[in-house]
């Protein structure tokens, strides 16, 4: 849940939420002290979150297949520039190299084909 969906849930502003959770902590019962807004991430972090999952779960998705899969499983909608962005930005998200190999046909003449790995 993100800052803005609690002050939609509550019936606040999300920057009256925001300046009433800057600088607040909780201790959490294993006895770690954290900042509250750490607990609510922004829907950027956990889109991010979310296509590193995907993208680690299925290597072998392109950039337009990832916004895809992001929009069917997540219902958020990306752009593919900005998947490639993030996986520019992320060094979790594995980059997806081109990489051209020799072929044949079946008449014998020979080629290049491109295929696609995660390194």
């Amino acid at each position: 849940m993100t800052q803005v969906e609690l002050a939609v849930r509550i019936g606040t502003e999300p920057s009256a939420l925001n300046h009433l959770l800057a600088n607040k902590s909780v201790q959490l019962p294993w006895g770690v002290e954290v900042q509250i807004k750490t607990l609510l991430p922004n829907s950027k972090t956990l889109i991010l979150g979310r296509l590193e999952d995907i993208a680690l779960a299925y290597p072998e998705l392109s950039d337009n297949g990832l916004r895809l899969e992001v929009g069917r499983l997540h219902g958020k909608s990306l752009s593919r520039q900005s998947i490639t962005q993030y996986r520019k930005n992320s060094p979790s998200v594995p980059a997806r190299i081109a990489v051209w190999c020799p072929t044949t046909s079946n008449s014998g003449i020979f080629g290049l084909s491109r295929i696609q790995h995660v390194p």
